[in-house]
């Protein structure tokens, strides 16, 4: 029986792109480029490096990641700048203040 068949079996079904629960999506922030105006969720930034959201929190909170853009009181993060940051390897971002 594969993963696909025993996650059936329990109920829960796999996920659209293959991935198991707590894989990186290393595609979505690294490998392909992303348009300049998309903006990110604390959801999909703690998806797309693999940690949980409150790490990315912890992450803002301590000045590790780029800074957000602010939309009324939504927080989103611009995935031209995650990118970068994970290319120049995760630096604390001091140029994206």
């Amino acid at each position: 029986m594969n993963v696909a068949q025993t996650k059936a079996a329990r109920g829960g079904a796999p996920r659209a792109d293959g991935r198991e629960r707590g894989q990186m999506a290393e595609a979505q922030v690294t490998t392909t480029e992303p348009e300049p105006y998309r903006l990110l969720s604390a959801d999909s930034v703690a998806e797309a490096l693999g940690v949980s959201k409150r790490q990315v929190w912890r992450l803002r909170s301590a000045g590790r990641l780029p800074e957000p853009v602010r939309i009324g009181r939504c927080v989103r993060w611009r995935a031209a700048d995650l990118a970068e940051w994970v290319r120049d390897g995760c630096r604390n971002p001091e140029k994206f203040s």
